[in-house]
């Protein structure tokens, strides 16, 4: 750490313990419980030795705050750790200067996502007061999947072309550069000089580094295609993001610190003749290469790219309406994730298309209305955001010109990137299997979104209650022990994430759920993927998924990825499309696919499934059921009935065993819900006395079918 002082500021550099150089600036007089802003950069690729703490640093400091700026411990697309970054920052902060009171982060371009995403980390939702954001990448990975589309489209208009073409990368991803293809020197994907060099093969190709009078025909034909293709059609625009295209995607497939090699980027069934601009060229469609995504490198990109909606920091974000690098429908992502009431998104118009290229009035005033929202009051509208940048460029105090626009409007992003195949054609929740540890007893998975958090035990801490129960191979007597991981889920599209599962022991059969009861350990985490479930081109009855299985070594898990089946739910004959238009009262039991009673580990969880024949009806039904012994061991009891008698179904149950593949007989369990009751009631018969009889009133979690009933 070195320290110096000017203008009776204090300046503190140093490195946090994950490799990030970082610059702090104190204001003379500032004190713990002080304003704090953090600042964010944009993407470079350079590693930042002398870190920036922006523009409005000599303003901010001037009204009390102090600053603290990460370089951050990657270049490129730093989001895999820019977060975990800010935290050892923020950590940094609090020893060598206090405590901080308000804080506010603000960035541009890259740096307005990483402080968006900062907002909606735990360790920093409780903290941060307010995000000012400019012109940022909000829909996250969809921007790389655009840089993806021209990567391929690039390849496909120059292909067979000397000296236009860019080298193939390593098998199997030969449309990504290899790391050792990208210029050492590339400081930023700007037209410098590096980066011209670098995009000498899209000169030889188009012709795009020249005055147009200078291009050959086929240059100008190659290169209207590609702008057709793309929706560019400014030429230092193109040549920019064909940067981003080339190296910036190297870096990020390529690169150790990011996805290692592994492809997040899939394009099947994207047709690409219609083009982003006027006319359409089938020829190129047909000429660009189709790839196949690796589901979890989707996974994690999007986890560490995409916006959730989470927080509770108001947010004031500016664009710029020319921006061809990070296009202004990034702001319809902004709105679609947060409340009016939280959000202030606005458009600078310009006669020039630029990136994030704004007056010092409007800097300003988006800067002051966070301010003012940091410490309690609402946020304006656009209209008054203008008022605000012209009252500032009258006065004299910051040139303008102010160019927010209340009138403008924010087009489509599915318009300006093409939406990949990506949404579900089954439901999100299901019973799922996959041959396990015992060869007789498969692994089951338990997947259900929540749609009402308060009756459910222990509170849902995501979107999405996962429940795996397997059995694992007990690592001192090699016998196989059955195991209960419960775990809260954080959806990305059609992928969940539990990145702190649970593994417990100790409840008892029948009882209410009690926290004190718990006798739980961490477990690790698991990574769900799941498919659209396509059945020669048509929606499939039954959804698959891959599942990745992170657990720790000393309950005998190594990481493992397995494939799962969802049990069937729906006749395998029809189409999903086709019964989904089974009117609700045909559907005979409204908690058809319902989790009941999900109570964590004091408790149980079951879940019960229908078939169903072409008509509707309901054919059988099916219940698996977690719960725990009289001893508090894991237990897992299963059956299936297609007799429905008085209103209720009754099931009998067999106990799983880890080498009988029919299991021991256990007795009858009956389960009753009058229709749009909250409320079942399970029954059950044991034939194991120390099960005995009774009953217990088991809250809905989640009814996957319509049933004309609304959830509170």
């Amino acid at each position: 750490m070195s320290l110096a002082s000017a203008h009776a500021t204090t300046v503190l550099t140093g490195t946090t313990p994950g490799g990030a150089n970082y610059t702090i600036r104190v204001p003379a007089g500032w004190q713990p419980g002080g304003p704090l802003v953090m600042v964010n950069r944009g993407y470079s690729f350079d590693f930042d030795d002398d870190v920036s703490t922006g523009p409005l640093t000599e303003l901010q400091l001037a009204q009390g705050f102090a600053i603290a700026a990460s370089g951050l411990r990657a270049s490129g697309w730093a989001l895999f750790h820019a977060v975990d970054d800010n935290w050892e920052l923020y950590q940094r902060f609090v020893q060598q200067v206090g405590e901080p009171g308000r804080v506010i982060v603000a960035g541009g371009s890259m740096g307005g996502l990483v402080s968006l995403k900062q907002a909606e980390d735990p360790r920093f939702a409780a903290r941060v007061a307010a995000v000012y954001s400019l012109c940022p990448p909000a829909a996250g990975s969809r921007a790389w999947e655009s840089g993806f589309d021209l990567k391929l489209t690039y390849d496909a208009v120059c292909r067979g072309v000397g000296g236009g073409e860019f080298p193939r990368g390593d098998e199997p991803w030969p449309w990504v550069l290899n790391l050792a293809d990208v210029p050492e020197d590339l400081s930023d994907l700007s037209l410098n000089g590096p980066m011209v060099r670098a995009l000498a093969r899209i000169q030889q190709c188009t012709g795009l580094l020249v005055p147009s009078f200078l291009r050959t025909p086929p240059q100008r034909d190659r290169l209207r295609d590609l702008k057709r293709l793309s929706g560019i059609d400014d030429d230092d625009f193109l040549a920019t993001n064909l940067g981003y295209a080339v190296f910036g995607l190297a870096d990020l497939v390529r690169a150790p610190d990011k996805l290692a090699g592994a492809n997040p980027f899939d394009n099947r069934g994207i047709d690409y003749a219609a083009g982003r601009g006027p006319l359409n060229n089938p020829a190129i469609d047909a000429r660009i290469a189709r790839v196949a995504r690796e589901p979890f490198a989707t996974l994690r990109l999007r986890e560490v790219s995409d916006l959730r909606g989470a927080g509770r920091a108001p947010i004031v974000s500016l664009h710029t309406s020319g921006d061809q690098l990070t296009i202004p429908e990034h702001q319809e992502a902004l709105r679609r994730l947060y409340p009016g009431p939280r959000l202030l998104s606005a458009i600078v118009t310009e006669a020039a298309p630029s990136h994030c290229s704004f007056s010092r009035a409007e800097l300003m005033a988006g800067w002051n209305a966070t301010v003012a929202a940091a410490g309690g009051e609402p946020l304006p509208d656009v209209a008054g955001l203008q008022s605000r940048c012209e009252a500032l460029a009258a006065s004299g105090a910051e040139p303008g010109p102010c160019r927010i626009d209340a009138r403008a409007k924010v087009g489509s992003l599915d318009a300006r990137i093409r939406p990949r195949i990506e949404a579900t054609t089954f439901r999100i929740g299901g019973s799922w299997t996959a041959p396990g540890a015992n060869p007789a007893v498969p692994d089951v998975l338990v997947v259900h979104e929540v749609d009402r958090r308060s009756a459910l035990g222990p509170p849902v801490a995501g979107d999405v209650r996962v429940a795996w129960f397997g059995w694992l191979r007990d690592r001192l007597t090699g016998a196989l022990v059955p195991r209960w991981v419960v775990g809260d889920g954080e959806r990305y599209g059609n992928a969940i994430v539990v990145r702190e599962a649970r593994v417990g022991d100790g409840g008892r059969f029948g009882s209410a759920w009690a926290g004190a009861g718990e006798a739980t350990a961490p477990f690790g985490r698991l990574d769900l993927w799941l498919d659209p479930a396509l059945a020669g081109g048509e929606a499939a009855s039954v959804g698959r998924a891959s599942v990745r299985v992170v657990g720790p070594a000393l309950l005998g898990l190594a990481s493992r990825t397995q494939r799962y089946e969802q049990a069937r739910i729906l006749g395998p004959a029809t189409p999903i499309a086709q019964q989904a238009m089974v009117p609700p009262d045909a559907l005979l039991a409204p908690f058809a696919e319902a989790a009941w009673f999900a109570d964590g580990f004091g408790g149980q969880l079951a879940l019960t499934l229908f078939d169903r024949g072409a008509s509707g009806e309901a054919i059988a039904a099916r219940l698996d059921w977690f719960t725990f012994d009289r001893d508090g061991r894991p237990v897992h009891l299963a059956g299936e009935s297609a007799t429905r008698l008085d209103g209720a179904w009754r099931i009998a149950l067999r106990r799983a065993e880890p080498l009988d593949a029919g299991g021991l007989a256990w007795g009858e369990v009956s389960i009753a819900a009058p229709p749009c009751d909250e409320t079942a009631t399970l029954r059950w018969v044991s034939l194991d006395p120390a099960f005995g009889t009774g009953e217990v009133a088991a809250p809905r979690m989640r009814s996957a079918f319509p049933n004309g009933c609304r959830t509170p």
